[in-house]
């Protein structure tokens, strides 16, 4: 089973995105993705904004044909000039789009002094002016067009020859001269002449290339998504289990949750955020001790992990069918590594069944007992 059970679409005017495809790919190697270049328009840099968004459009209807759920506009000057008309266009897809990165660069440069090498649709689009003003308005900020390390890169075999290295390194060099001491590549091309770019500058500059935390903020639209797919997916079960089935299978979860608690101290969210499925009876008949959040948020959970024997929540909270899709920012592995030895965890989802049954124990998530 993959982690995220959704396909990544990405697409550029060529190959320059395989740059944003790759540093994903290192990240979640489990996740099916789909490449489109769109190498006959290639490049996109000299054309007009209406040109981007048709071509883009065309791009985007092709990778939703072929199954993507999740689309990385992996072009800068597509990004620019095109996202917001995509997003418009295709509002039930999430698009991650790329923008240089001039605020790490502004706030690494010791001199003052930034470069963006970038495409003339970039450095004229909305985002690209936005991000200056507002992270680099206090750096002095060289934009320089460098629409031939396109036309380098698309023409790959090239890139190791002494003409190469001589085109790059005029563009570099006067940078250099001007004091900038952070170099942001941007353009998904950039980053394939990359190790040609940091030979020529060795010490003096530092080469910033985002398609890492391009990477990181795929996977987190992904989870995004899993979630809200399957929390609607949740509330359309809902509304079509008839209310007798609910109230049995409601009757038939306390019974179970009773035995399987009893006597133990267990906290419930149930009791403080309220839920579909009605627990009631489990809550009247429990012999045990009940602590009920008193806010919402992941520390409480950490805070009282020691000392409780059950959890009973909804089913998100801790697990979807058995993958570590839990609340972000590390929480669910602070809770596995204070929560008390043999303690567990019932992640109740539906209003119909128990979904999983998770021992709590390092790292140790699977998908142990569906009632039915």
């Amino acid at each position: 089973m993959k982690k995220y059970p959704v396909k990544v679409g990405f697409f550029d005017s060529g190959i320059g995105g395989l740059s944003i495809l790759e540093a994903f790919r290192e990240r979640c190697p489990e996740v099916e993705t789909e490449y489109f270049a769109d190498t006959p328009h290639c490049p996109y840099g000299n054309r007009s904004a209406e040109e981007i968004i048709a071509l883009s459009e065309n791009c985007v209807r092709r990778l939703i044909d072929r199954g993507c759920g999740v689309i990385v506009v992996a072009c800068n000057t597509a990004t620019a000039a095109a996202i917001d008309y995509l997003r418009g266009k295709f509002a039930t897809i999430p698009f991650v789009g790329i923008e240089p990165a001039i605020k790490p660069a502004a706030l690494q440069s010791k001199s003052g002094v930034v470069a963006v090498l970038a495409t003339r649709g970039t450095l004229n689009g909305r985002l690209y002016n936005e991000t200056r003003e507002r992270f680099a308005s206090d750096v002095t900020v060289l934009a320089v067009v460098a629409d031939e390390f396109v036309t380098l890169v698309e023409n790959h075999s090239s890139l190791s020859t002494p003409e190469a290295e001589n085109i790059v390194r005029r563009r570099i060099e006067p940078l250099l001269n001007a004091g900038a001491d952070c170099i942001v590549l941007g353009c998904t091309h950039f980053p394939h002449l990359k190790s040609i770019i940091e030979k020529i500058v060795g010490s003096r500059a530092k080469v910033i290339d985002n398609s890492a935390a391009v990477a990181r903020r795929i996977e987190q639209v992904i989870i995004d998504k899993v979630k809200n797919d399957t929390r609607e997916k949740m509330r359309r079960l809902r509304r079509e289990v008839p209310k007798v089935v609910r109230d049995e299978t409601a009757h038939r979860l306390s019974l179970t949750l009773l035995e399987k608690c009893r006597g133990a101290k267990i906290v419930s969210c149930y009791r403080a955020f309220g839920s579909e499925i009605d627990l009631s009876e489990f809550f009247e008949k429990f012999d045990g001790e009940i602590l009920v959040p008193e806010r919402r948020g992941d520390s409480y959970f950490v805070d009282r992990a020691g000392e409780v024997d059950c959890w009973i929540c909804p089913g998100l909270a801790f697990t979807r069918a058995g993958d570590r899709l839990g609340f972000g920012g590390g929480w669910y592995d602070r809770f596995l590594s204070a929560a008390k030895p043999g303690s567990r965890s019932f992640a109740v989802a539906y209003p119909f069944q128990i979904v999983d049954e998770l021992p709590v124990g390092p790292l140790d998530i699977r998908l142990n007992e569906v009632l039915t």
